[in-house]
């Protein structure tokens, strides 16, 4: 009788554990828009993200709230305009972006990644910055 008591609350602590689902987890980040394969002078995709509120908007950096989805994914809402005007964000498969230590732990991740692809830009009424949803890897 104990061996099963024991089994079957090692089951649902097991089921419990594995079903809880991961919160939502929102941050402001500045980035440079560019691609790192073109020295993160040029291009749309994610360059050398910081947390960093007081940066001065220079060049191709933009302030984004990166919120990840819970789903493998993160939506990134800009908070000020794109250094050029895009449709969508791309990179080659080979510009994975690892995100710093520091903001790995900042979404309760040891490591964060965003997966490289074609994503498009949703500009709204209530965002005309633009957002875009991204896949991401996280561990």
């Amino acid at each position: 009788m104990k061996k099963l008591i024991l089994i079957l609350s090692v089951v649902f602590s097991t089921v419990f554990f594995c079903s809880a689902e991961r919160p939502k987890v929102s941050a402001t980040l500045t980035v440079e828009i560019a691609r790192p394969k073109k020295d993160c002078k040029q291009g749309i995709w994610f360059c050398n993200p910081k947390v960093d509120v007081d940066v001065q908007m220079i060049g191709r950096t933009a302030k984004a709230n990166f919120t990840d989805n819970g789903n493998s994914t993160m939506t990134i809402a800009f908070l000020s305009k794109l250094p050029e005007q895009a449709t969508a964000f791309f990179a080659d498969v080979d510009e994975v972006l690892t995100m710093p230590p520091s903001i790995s732990r900042l979404f309760g991740y040891r490591s964060l990644q965003l997966i490289p692809g074609t994503y498009s830009i949703n500009y709204t009424s209530s965002n005309p910055f633009g957002s875009v949803t991204v896949k991401i890897n996280a561990q």
